[in-house]
This record gives structure tokens, C-alpha cells and sequence, in this order.
């Protein structure tokens, strides 16, 4: 045990064993015990209020349902396009990559305007600060839109490569809410859930689970939501689709499980959730490689 680490054992016949290290303040590890300490297998928890956090959700006498064993991750790299991503489960918005402004304007008639116009670039992650991003464009103004889209790509980042512009649906207003995943040193893959949209540095409503996530653990992560009151509904308003959120929750906790080692994160934000029966949609996403 070195200086600024506290150990949590437990005595068994073969003496005793440590069960976790915490280290007294956040950051504060050293490096080479740490990694001494996950060859051994034993868990480093940087941060005394978070740790027993953690060790009191692993203490607690509540019962806790048998989880289903963890999916092999596949060989290979996964795609990161939304056709992959629909066929995972996740409900995109109807979309088209295009690289001209007639490419535009073909999917956007097909799509059915309006639409939102983005450009897809990794060098280019937040697309509203980089101005490559419009919403509401009308067949009227969708050439100019592009155009000027473009423009704002070069000036953000003179150097990226430009994978297209994204034509979108333009989705109708919804509760946002956000869902991702992020593997986490320790615990794995994490699932996350929350208020989404501007709320998310607002209110800070999030909850976290760890993969693989069934149906009854999705609809315990939504229960724990400071917001749940307001997704079953409100002062005569009509509950949320929270079993649409649900089938997402799961979706995404399958698709990181499967795909594990070749995806570093998800972030769904905002996800749209509608009135009961009437579903969700993810209107922007980001995947990251590990």
C-alpha cells in the first residue's frame, strides 16, 4: 500500500485478499502501482467519495437479477454508417450522404423537405460551433445552404478531409433526451442516460449502468431519472414512449458489446422522444474510435 491509498480486503481461508485500492484524492494514483495493481486484478478507484460510491451500490443488500453473460466482440472493424447503425437498432433520422449540391437537392425530394443539412467531417466533431450545420432548409434555399455549408468547413478546419453533407429529416419537436456508452478502465462498458439536448449541462439528470443491459435494467436506469415524473407525464400531458427508450438503452448496450473492441464510444444526443406509441428518433450521433 503506498502513500495517499487506502485498501478495502477480505480475510478467506488463503489469508487475505485485497478486494479493491482507493486512491484518497482524485488523480492521485501513481502510474506504476496502478498498473502493479490491474495485473493483479485488483480494482483502482481513484477518489474516496466516488469509490465508496461504488463499493456501497456493490454492498447493497438489494437483490440483484442474474445478468446474462457478456457478448464475444465480433473481428473486424465496425461500420460507422447509419445504415449500420439502423440495423443495430438505432432509429435514425432518414438520411442521405451527398458530395453535390444536385445530390442535395435529389434527397432532399426524396426525403421530403424540410430538411437539415450537415457536413461530415472527423475533423470537424461539433458541427454547430463550426457553423456546417442548418436546420429548417427549404427547397427555395437548399443550393445556397450547401454552398455556404461548405465554406464554413474549409474555414473550420482548412486541412479536414470532407466525407459529404448529410441530408436529414428534419425532425418534428420532442422531449431530448441523450444516450451513450464509454468503456470505462475499470468497469468496462458504461451506458448512460439522460435529459438531453441544452439540459445536459443544466441539470446534470444522468444515470449510468453497466453492459450488458436487459429490458427490466433500461426501464431502472429511466425509474432513477430526476426527469421520470415528467416522461410519465405531467399536469394532464400524455406519458413519453419510454419503452421506445428502452429499445434504444438496449440497442446501444448490444452494439458496444458486440462491437467493443472496435469502438471507442456512442454518444445519441439529442434523441427525440415522442408521446406514447409514437416513438423516438436519434437526430445526431457520434462514434469515435478507440
Amino acid at each position: 500500500m503506498s502513500a495517499g491509498t487506502a485498501g478495502i480486503v477480505a480475510a478467506s481461508a488463503n489469508g487475505i485478499k485485497p478486494l479493491c485500492m482507493i486512491g484518497l484524492a482524485a488523480g492521485e494514483g501513481i502510474p506504476e502501482v496502478v498498473a502493479s495493481l490491474r495485473r493483479s486484478g485488483v480494482p483502482y478507484l481513484a477518489g474516496a467519495g466516488s469509490a465508496f460510491k461504488a463499493i456501497g451500490h456493490w454492498a447493497s443488500p438489494t437483490p440483484r437479477r442474474g445478468r446474462r453473460a457478456p457478448v464475444q466482440p465480433r473481428a473486424g472493424t465496425f461500420p460507422l454508417t447509419s445504415a449500420s447503425l439502423r440495423a443495430a437498432g438505432i432509429p435514425l433520422a432518414a438520411d442521405a450522404l451527398v458530395k453535390t449540391a444536385a445530390g442535395a437537392r435529389a434527397a432532399a425530394a426524396a426525403i421530403g423537405y424540410p430538411v437539415v443539412l450537415k457536413v461530415i467531417s472527423a475533423a470537424i466533431p461539433h458541427k454547430t460551433e463550426a457553423g456546417v450545420v442548418a436546420l429548417d432548409v427549404h427547397e427555395a434555399r437548399i443550393t445556397e445552404v450547401f454552398t455556404t455549408l461548405l465554406r464554413n468547413a474549409e474555414r473550420a478546419a482548412p486541412r479536414a478531409g470532407i466525407d459529404g453533407v448529410l441530408v436529414q429529416k428534419q425532425a418534428a419537436p420532442g422531449l431530448e433526451m441523450i444516450v451513450g456508452a464509454v468503456k470505462d478502465p475499470e468497469w468496462g462498458w458504461v451506458v448512460a442516460c439522460g435529459l438531453g439536448g441544452i439540459f445536459v449541462e443544466v441539470f446534470r439528470d444522468t444515470v449510468f449502468r453497466r453492459a450488458p443491459l436487459d429490458p427490466d435494467d433500461a426501464r431502472e436506469m429511466l425509474a432513477g431519472l430526476r426527469a421520470w415524473p415528467l416522461l410519465q407525464g405531467v399536469r394532464g400531458q400524455q406519458p413519453y414512449d419510454t419503452e421506445a427508450l428502452v429499445r434504444l438503452l438496449v440497442a446501444t448496450s448490444r452494439l458496444v458489446e458486440a462491437h467493443g473492441d472496435t469502438i471507442g464510444g456512442i454518444d445519441l444526443n439529442p434523441v427525440l422522444i415522442y408521446p406514447e406509441g409514437e416513438g423516438i428518433v436519434v437526430v445526431d450521433h457520434l462514434l469515435t474510435a478507440p
